[in-house]
């Protein structure tokens, strides 16, 4: 029976033990119930059961790095794009690492979660821009690009010629990305020549065939991808990286994938534009708060005034009987009795351009005049 590799003190419940954590054998791997005598013969069912779904705690813990993510894209939005994608085809990564059932997978250390490595995303797009750099007046791809040699070596590197030592760095940083899901997949590979590859008899159609499974992150899975720009290490070149960023991971999208096995299909990836909507959106509203929360509380009653207007403006309710009529009524009474006269200038003005878009009504228009006079009027206070 399988044991897990850890001190007695933590005890023998390992039920929400993250899946990393038990293909590495830091936890219990195989069930009881699987039979299984030797590593080859693994029983696929209990290998599926121990992974098809991945512990609550595990699931939360992709959710907070994810967020974390998200949050430093946030206070960096000036330096790093974003690009989100969903997964048609199952996912594999880091199959090449040493496993006991031959195939690894790539877990990101310490918390046992499945991901692929920023080197790695680096990698997939450098060769996306290369074959658009490359056959960029072949008209090969369907599409016109803007990518040159010049623009690869600037963004992703030079890489050393032969015998030399003349690398560099390039201006972009790939981060990790986390897959988000809740299970996993078992796939197999099922050589069916065995006695033929080791070298024992020629090719025949009697063999009987182990198969030889390894770990995936199924279809439908989201996936985040930040790059990070470091402007000075661009010099005197004048490049739009975002735009280029685009262009290669369409390209990767619609031509190459992501991870390992992408040659018979697994890694293929396409855009989720609802998903990069929603991020947008979110980092629109943080900024929004960020702004709100740095201002005084005579700021954030001018604010909502010029948003009001906006949105009136951009669904063409203005009228008198709209919500912006009565706002810079009760604003313009407000500030009169403000202290700061460079605040009440600021409501002066909001109110103002309020007034270009709609007029005061006939009626209270001499009134409402005098107050924005005395409004724009440095305030006289009691000795």
């Amino acid at each position: 029976m399988a044991q897990a590799a850890v001190p007695d003190y933590l005890g023998s419940d390992f039920a929400d033990c993250p899946p990393g954590h038990r293909y590495t054998l830091y936890g219990p791997f195989w069930e009881p119930r699987s039979g299984w005598s030797r590593v080859t013969n693994v029983d696929a069912g209990a290998l599926s059961h121990d992974f098809a779904k991945i512990a609550q705690c595990a699931v939360e813990q992709g959710v907070a790095l994810r967020t974390r993510q998200k949050a430093l894209v946030m206070n960096l939005s000036s330096s790093v794009e974003a690009v989100f994608a969903r997964s048609v085809a199952p996912f594999a990564t880091g199959t090449g690492i040493e496993h006991p059932l031959e195939n690894g997978m790539a877990f990101l250390n310490p918390y046992g979660l499945p991901y692929l490595p920023g080197a790695s995303v680096k990698g997939v797009l450098r060769r996306a821009a290369q074959e658009l750099a490359c056959d960029r007046n072949a008209d090969c791809w369907g599409t016109e690009t803007a990518w040159t040699l010049e623009a690869i070596e600037h963004l992703f590197g030079k890489e050393p010629a032969p015998g030399e030592d003349d690398a560099s760095r390039g201006a972009l940083t790939f981060w990790d990305v986390i897959p988000d899901c809740t299970r996993l997949g078992v796939d197999i590979m099922n050589p069916h020549h065995g006695s033929y590859y080791r070298g024992e008899s020629s090719p025949h159609d009697s063999e009987n065939p182990i198969p030889i499974y390894f770990l995936t992150v199924p279809e439908g899975s989201g996936f985040a991808f930040f790059v990070q720009c470091d402007d000075r290490r661009l010099g005197d070149a004048r490049l739009d990286w975002r735009s280029l960023l685009r262009e290669a991971f369409a390209h990767a999208f619609a031509w190459l994938g992501f991870g390992a096995k992408t040659a018979v299909g697994y890694g293929a990836m396409e855009e989720d534009e609802r998903a990069r909507t929603a991020f947008l959106n979110g980092l629109r509203d943080s900024k929004k708060k960020a702004r709100l929360a740095a201002m005084t509380e005579e700021e954030r009653r001018i604010e909502p005034l010029l948003a009001t207007l906006a949105n009136e403006r951009a669904a063409g309710t203005l009228a008198p009987s709209s919500r912006v009529a009565s706002e810079r009524v009760e604003l313009l009474r407000e500030a009169l009795d403000w202290d700061s006269d460079m605040l009440r200038r600021q409501a002066a003005q909001a109110i103002q351009e309020n007034v270009r878009a709609l007029p005061w009504s006939k009626k209270a228009k001499a009134e409402r005049q005098a107050d924005m006079d005395r409004l724009r009027q440095p305030r006289v206070l009691p000795d």
